[in-house]
């Protein structure tokens, strides 16, 4: 009977074992596939964040408990650098006897691109309209109105400057979100950094969002007022507009 008990504990062990052996063997593999495959696009890819993005201080990083980035890829385009990540946030929740788990609220394929070092933007979140904002609108705790209807029926707008939010957000600028609100992206500004966001579905990896978030990324610069780059850069803007550097184009094909 003590013979086969050990017997038991032994197969239960190998078995353990073997299962994490071939899973992280599965997982280094798919880490190099995705190293490879970003090489090919001139991007580098990391499986975790060594560069610290919630250092950037954007407020999707603060919504929650605790975030993770994983499978990051660096990149420059049209001389703009920007950093790509599978985001993932989560909440801790109360467990009986007093301790606590995490759990997954939200996962995002998020891109952040630096518009151009000299602009200064006030943070402002333009977000797809959820339950989780309509409910304080329900409350009277409403968002940011404009003109269009049809644009407060679609968006959540918060700011840390009003003023700045109805500049950034001008007739042209709305016209542009709404003809692409198919897509549930988010925009968010922060001094010279634009961040997009869209939900990822949990088989995703961040090459196959790169290419949409960075074509949303380069939309969004495009209908950036001129007035808000003569206002909020720190030098002068030409009459022309933005400058060259500050246009995000070309992408992954």
């Amino acid at each position: 009977m003590a013979a086969f008990s050990v017997l038991y504990v032994v197969v239960v062990l190998v078995g353990f074992y073997s299962f994490y052996y071939l899973w992280g063997r599965s997982a280094r593999r798919r880490q190099r596939n995705l190293s490879r495959q970003a090489a090919r696009y001139g991007l580098l890819h990391f499986a975790d964040d060594p560069f610290g993005l919630d250092w950037l201080d954007l407020p999707l990083f603060h919504e929650d408990d605790q975030i993770a980035f994983r499978n990051v890829v660096i990149g420059e385009r049209d001389g703009l650098p920007f950093k790509a990540a599978e985001f993932s946030s989560y909440y801790r929740q109360a467990e009986r006897g007093g301790a606590a788990t995490l759990v997954e609220r939200r996962a995002y394929s998020i891109l952040v691109a630096e518009l151009d070092v000299r602009l200064r933007m006030p943070t402002t979140v333009i977000a797809p309209e959820s339950l989780r904002t309509l409910i304080p609108g329900a409350l009277g705790m409403r968002d940011l109105q404009f003109e269009l209807r049809r644009f407060n029926d679609r968006f959540h707008i918060t700011s840390h400057d009003r003023r700045f939010a109805y500049q950034l957000i001008d007739q042209r600028m709305m016209e542009h979100l709404l003809a692409t609100a198919r897509v549930p992206f988010r925009y968010e500004v922060r001094g010279s950094r634009l961040l997009v966001a869209v939900p990822r579905n949990g088989q995703d990896v961040i090459l196959r969002e790169v290419p949409r978030l960075f074509q949303a990324a380069s939309g969004f610069a495009d209908h950036i007022p001129r007035a808000v780059w003569s206002e909020h850069g720190a030098t002068p803007q030409a009459p022309h507009g933005p400058p060259r550097r500050a246009r995000i184009g070309g992408g992954l094909r």
